[in-house]
């Protein structure tokens, strides 16, 4: 009884809320990415490995991208996105007797739905509120190399996988201009849910740290700083 009166609810509201525009757009900037389980990984090997190795990049912030198709009611939008996002780490060790490598790359699929609510509106400029809902489809590949003498002892890849889900809040201050609408944003990525990375179709097969003995999982939480840029059609 509750959902049809919910059902209905949502009908009438939206019934009396016209949609004023129809917007495309597409979001870009760079974010920073927790990834603590990953850099521990990282600790253990060179910690472990008897020879001396750089940690020539640890997950470092890196750039993300955002198509967004919304509806612009009267004080709100609605609509979905997609976001990409990307970083990763090496390791490595070389001089004339051999070579050391150990490369991490992770990227995540970030479908979703977005709400912008505006709080303020002075002359062309508009300042809202806005929250995304989406899922974090992440794939982790690695790759160790060693080669000792002309020799190579490993030269292994593997591929990893874990869904788990993101609410990101944020701030947007965007100026109109026409039909094209240019914005600046800051939110915060949080992630939701502790699924582990896991090997092939077995979620049972996952990664494990040896000191902890817990199981790895990716870590996008972080802040995200970008522009936009939307075209709308009344």
């Amino acid at each position: 009884m509750k959902k049809i009166l919910l059902f209905f609810i949502l009908i009438f509201f939206f019934d009396r809320v016209k949609p004023q525009q129809f917007i495309i757009g597409f979001q870009t900037g760079i974010g920073t990415y927790a990834m603590k389980d990953l850099k521990s990984i990282n600790d253990e090997i060179m910690s472990n490995i008897p020879f001396d190795t750089k940690l020539m990049s640890d997950f470092p912030p890196y750039y993300f991208y955002r198509p967004v198709i919304s509806i612009k009611y009267q004080y709100f939008s609605l609509g979905v996105l997609y976001t990409f996002c990307s970083t990763g780490s090496r390791i490595s060790a070389r001089d004339y007797s051999g070579e050391y490598l150990f490369d991490m790359k992770i990227n995540a699929n970030s479908p979703g739905v977005c709400l912008d609510v505006e709080v303020l509106s002075k002359r062309n400029f508009h300042f809202a509120l806005g929250m995304i809902f989406g899922s974090l489809s992440t794939d982790l590949r690695t790759h160790e190399f060693f080669s000792l003498l002309d020799s190579v002892y490993y030269d292994d890849s593997f591929l990893y996988e874990s869904l788990n889900y993101l609410f990101e809040p944020g701030l947007k201050i965007s100026y109109h201009i026409n039909r094209l609408e240019i914005g600046m944003h800051i939110d915060y990525l949080l992630q939701i849910g502790e699924q582990a990375f896991y090997f092939g179709n077995n979620m049972k097969n996952m990664i494990y740290n040896s000191i902890t003995r817990q199981p790895v999982k990716p870590d996008w939480t972080g802040l995200r700083i970008g522009f936009s840029l939307y075209c709308t059609f009344p």
